[in-house]
């Protein structure tokens, strides 16, 4: 049985991986390969080539937070969640913009994964499309989280990778990376929805 399983999985994944475009997983996640970044807008936030119609579109990384990078309402808030002045925390997203944008610079390719429920494709309240990014075979959202770039922001029940981010966030805190280094407990978990 154990052979039959193990047999079955290995055929599942090279179906998942054969494609160069679209491909598509049990948990109804829509992957595609091969994506064209165009340039990072903040921290949490990049336009992407669309793989299907070519249109510059907003994508943004699910499951993180980072810092605003100029002032509007939510760098208000953030200033309240954390009692850092306005230019910190202006500060702050501007340095995880800087990070991202040296991880993956303008014309990089990425592999994709969007956030996806009954078959609809996820957007956040500023109809940016949610999705999981890789660099280098690691999740970008992760990577940013553990480097100490960036909190997490969850939406119930969109929690696929919870458990990597809060282990990644984890690990910044008790490292001291990116952020931490100065303060301590500046990111933490935000969390939407039913549980």
């Amino acid at each position: 049985m154990k052979k039959v399983i193990a047999v079955l999985l290995c055929c599942w994944s090279m179906v998942v991986f054969a494609s160069d475009k679209v491909l598509y997983n049990e948990n109804t996640t829509i992957l595609y390969d091969n994506i064209k970044i165009l340039y990072w807008i903040d921290g949490d936030t990049c336009k992407i080539l669309h793989p299907e119609t070519n249109e510059n579109i907003s994508v943004r990384l699910a499951g993180i937070d980072t810092y605003e990078k100029k002032r509007n309402n939510r760098a208000y808030k953030q200033v309240k969640q954390t009692g850092l002045p306005l230019e910190t925390i202006i500060k702050l997203g501007k340095e995880s913009k800087a990070y991202v944008k040296h991880l993956l610079p303008s014309d990089s390719y990425v592999k994709i994964e969007f956030v996806s429920r009954d078959g609809e494709l996820k957007k956040d309240r500023y109809e940016r499309l949610l999705e999981y990014m890789y660099y280098k075979d690691d999740l970008l959202n992760s990577k940013i989280v553990r480097e100490g770039y960036a909190g997490l922001l969850t939406w119930h029940p969109d929690t696929h990778y919870l458990y990597i981010l809060r282990s990644s966030l984890t690990f910044a805190k008790k490292y001291k990376k990116g952020h931490f280094k100065q303060y301590k407990n500046i990111y933490g978990e935000e969390i939407y929805g039913k549980q």
